[in-house]
């Protein structure tokens, strides 16, 4: 374990874990540290079924009206519904297409776009292998 003082402001770094004890008139008052209030999902971590995406997989993150998704498509993937939300996309493994009312686009890893709000859309994954995708957007 090691100690940093820093203004009477005690930190303790135990592995991945931060917490901060504020010393006030000699007794200890324990708050949370700014790491301890963040939503967090490390690589590895268990995926659920998607509450969005029937039949997709994700590690979900929501907080403030802010959603991030780590989705996985899997090969033979399409939707059941055309949404008419917003998102960001970045796509980090696979191939995707995207629906655009009349419009069938493609994305590769390494793409990213944005869909505004009320342009219709549908993912589906044609191709041969799982996809995963960062999805962003309001929770």
């Amino acid at each position: 374990m090691k100690i940093y003082l820093k203004e009477k402001v005690k930190y303790y770094l135990k592995e991945n874990q931060i917490t901060r004890r504020s010393l006030f008139q000699g007794g200890i008052i324990i708050s949370k540290s700014n790491y301890e209030k963040l939503q967090i999902s490390r690589n590895g971590d268990k995926t659920y079924p998607d509450k969005s995406s029937c039949g997709a997989h994700s590690r979900w993150l929501e907080t403030d009206g802010k959603r991030q998704r780590i989705i996985t498509y899997p090969k033979g993937y399409e939707a059941d519904h055309i949404c008419y939300d917003g998102h960001s996309f970045y796509v980090i493994e696979g191939n995707i297409k995207i629906e655009l009312g009349e419009e069938i686009t493609k994305w590769r890893k390494g793409d990213a776009f944005i869909i505004p709000d009320n342009v219709p859309h549908r993912v589906f994954n044609s191709f041969k292998e799982d996809a995963r995708v960062v999805v962003t957007d309001r929770g």
